[in-house]
């Protein structure tokens, strides 16, 4: 078991650990994938160093300002109004990551859940474009014309 950091202000980095498996709930929750959260507040608590009851505290946190801003929650994670502003920041960073994953131009995969770092893991293929060849202007001979006719 992990050393209970009780009592000690969140940082940065386990507030944006926490918005990106709330994301990843919400993800899996908007294409019907099943989840457990108690087993993923048991994998953050030996990760960041927070009990699982702090972490569902933390989520329900994220679910308070998320529903301020008029988007969607978790099920099952009631808004607990006793947010940080630091929460604010993290949510913050977190949409604008995914706005730039987002874009046409994103060459990147992203783990976008703690289950994503597992042992198991395989990343996803990158992403793709067709590539534009730019070659020769086309023209059409008296023998293609011919040849399209009979079509």
């Amino acid at each position: 078991m992990v050393e209970s950091l009780h009592g000690i202000d969140w940082t940065d980095e386990q507030n944006d650990l926490i918005v990106s498996d709330y994301f990843a709930m919400l993800k899996m929750q908007m294409v019907k994938t099943p989840f457990v959260k108690s087993h993923r507040y048991e994998a953050l608590s030996a990760l960041i160093g927070k009990t699982p009851k702090a972490i569902e505290a933390k989520h329900q946190n994220v679910s308070a300002v998320m529903e301020r801003l008029g988007l969607n929650l978790v099920t099952g994670l009631r808004p607990r109004a006793n947010f940080q502003n630091s929460l604010i920041a993290a949510i913050e960073r977190h949409l604008t990551i995914e706005a730039a994953l987002d874009a046409p131009s994103a060459q990147a995969t992203v783990a976008t859940s703690l289950y994503d770092v597992q042992k198991d893991w395989v990343p996803a293929a990158p992403l793709s474009r067709p590539q534009l060849v730019v070659g020769p202007i086309p023209t059409i001979t008296r023998e293609d014309r011919k040849s399209t006719e009979t079509l």
